[in-house]
């Protein structure tokens, strides 16, 4: 099977989106070699190494006892906000959300009512996770009702915001997002570098923007 097939078959499977600020970082004159390049577009070996592998590695069906919240850990839980990213990392462990990618899938009022009742009647649970899919595509209204909702539960210590947006559209760190954000004392940001290559003058500012409005940020990446 010729590499054009392979790959036209790897995207239909698990489509391929990037936003174009982060299409921009590629290094157009070594683009098969490039991080951005290689972390963002199909690779054949997607679908042989998928068929020895789980579509939900991390086994979150297992530890969700209402839809969009994992409580795998006794004092944490993890809220699934959204589908939506605006780039699909091809080392994502949920790509089996991106399936239908034309469905965007938001937690709905309701969803988040329902985990906002477990979590108040679970008390051990002292850390919220925003995840997904990434929480910043969502509405600052929508991301505002869910974190004054966390906020209302005593027991709640800390919440972590995790997004890629930093990385791969800053442009969504917008002054409105960063004082909505910054009204929680209790909130972390967690974005995602994986190479030098995208610590951009951009990046970098939207990096500035949330540290300097006081909120603590930390950085994971793929080992």
């Amino acid at each position: 099977m010729e590499l054009s097939q392979k790959l036209y078959n790897v995207e239909k499977e698990y489509p391929f989106l990037i936003s174009e600020y982060y299409l921009n970082l590629i290094d157009k004159k070594n683009t098969l070699s490039d991080p951005v390049f290689l972390q963002s577009f199909p690779s054949a070996e997607e679908l042989s190494a998928d068929r020895n592998l789980s579509n939900d590695p991390q086994c979150e069906r297992e530890f969700s006892p209402i839809p969009k919240l994992v409580h795998r850990y006794k004092d944490r839980a993890l809220i699934l906000t959204t589908n939506r990213c605006s780039s699909f990392c091809r080392f994502c462990f949920r790509k089996r959300y991106w399936k239908t990618p034309a469905k965007k899938e938001d937690i709905s009022i309701g969803e988040i009512n329902n985990i906002i009742d477990y979590v108040k009647k679970t008390k051990n649970i002292e850390e919220i996770i925003l995840s997904g899919g990434d929480p910043l595509m969502l509405s600052n209204s929508k991301l505002k009702f869910i974190l004054d909702s966390l906020k209302a539960i005593s027991h709640i210590q800390t919440i972590r915001l995790a997004s890629r947006t930093p990385v791969t559209l800053p442009e969504r760190i917008t002054p409105a997002l960063v004082k909505m954000l910054s009204k929680y004392n209790n909130l972390w940001f967690v974005t995602h570098f994986n190479h030098p290559n995208e610590l951009t003058p951009a990046s970098i500012e939207a990096c500035r923007k949330i540290t300097s409005a006081g909120i603590p940020m930390l950085n994971q990446t793929v080992c």
